[in-house]
């Protein structure tokens, strides 16, 4: 095989989706079962197991109602095990990598996390992104500094996520930028060591940067904090003063011993019956849910909306 025919093989094998049809490749052990729409939902190939189950074992494709792929992928006697791809209804492309006995393994790409990384609060897009990199993979100690540095360059336009700056732990490298005005995300898991020996530096003063908009986060959540409780001590003691107003009977003048916040029956009885509390029940404060601190690394011309 030429070298030219053996990179088209290998680019093909990671970005040429499966066939449809319900024939489509399978191991020799399988055979395929379904259909791709309009004849189907979705087509795999299955074996049956020792107990007569049906196990999925090698390519498993399915379709979202409107006919366009959802998910491919390659399984192993019902575990993921291989290539596998996810697309969204419009048939953008959010996911691809591979699996290896059911957990995610090497290289895999993301899409459509701009809503995450663009949060106009600076804290929510902080914790979104150390979430999705924890459950990719990445350890909790690295996510911060992970995330700094994702949230550093997603949104850097290039021609290429390869040409993205990379950074790495032990547990996983990462980059990100725009391409193609889609926000994309690439995550190598457990690279070698030496890739996470050669960043160590930079992996520092990234958890350095993280640790400080932490400590922002934190006293701004604490003013927050502290706000809301005076608000709602406000409140509660304008509640009482409410339940302890005497009622206004309805020939204009006030209960000797009925009040706004207790039972009114028999109240006002010589004065020509209850005519209502004098004074307006008050309105319970509203919880602040505006950004506890900005997103710096987006403006709001970049930002989604709602």
């Amino acid at each position: 095989m030429s070298v030219l025919r053996l990179i088209v093989s290998v680019v093909a094998a990671l970005f040429v989706p499966p066939p449809a049809p319900a024939s489509g490749p399978c191991p020799p052990e399988a055979a395929a079962l379904g259909h791709a729409p309009p004849d189907g939902k979705g087509w795999a190939c299955v074996l049956t197991g020792e107990g007569g189950q049906r196990l999925r074992h090698g390519w498993s494709v399915d379709y979202w109602p409107n006919g366009a792929r959802r998910r491919a992928c390659e399984y192993r006697r019902d575990v993921l095990d291989g290539r596998c791809s996810e697309w969204d209804d419009a048939g953008e492309l959010l996911a691809r990598g591979s699996f290896a006995e059911g957990a995610r393994v090497g290289y895999w790409w993301f899409w459509g996390l701009e809503r995450a990384f663009a949060h106009p609060d600076g804290a929510a897009a902080r914790g979104s992104t150390q979430a999705v990199l924890v459950e990719l993979g990445a350890s909790e100690a690295d996510a911060p500094a992970l995330a700094q540095h994702v949230l550093e360059h997603v949104f850097e336009a290039r021609d290429d996520i390869r040409a993205a700056p990379q950074l790495c732990s032990l547990s996983a490298c990462v980059s990100a930028a725009t391409v193609d005005e889609r926000a994309v995300l690439a995550v190598q898991l457990q690279p070698p060591p030496d890739k996470a020996e050669a960043n160590e530096a930079a992996l520092a003063s990234a958890a350095q940067l993280a640790a400080a908009a932490q400590k922002t986060i934190a006293r701004a959540r604490r003013k927050r904090d502290e706000a809301q409780a005076k608000a709602e001590a406000r409140y509660e003691s304008r509640v009482r003063s409410w339940e302890n107003t005497r009622l206004q009977c309805a020939d204009g003048t006030r209960s000797p011993s009925c009040t706004c916040g207790y039972d009114q029956r028999g109240c006002c009885s010589h004065h020509g019956g209850v005519a209502g509390c004098p004074r307006a029940y008050p309105d319970a404060p509203e919880l602040d849910d505006s950004p506890l601190v900005t997103n710096e690394f987006v403006d709001d011309a970049a930002a989604p909306g709602p």
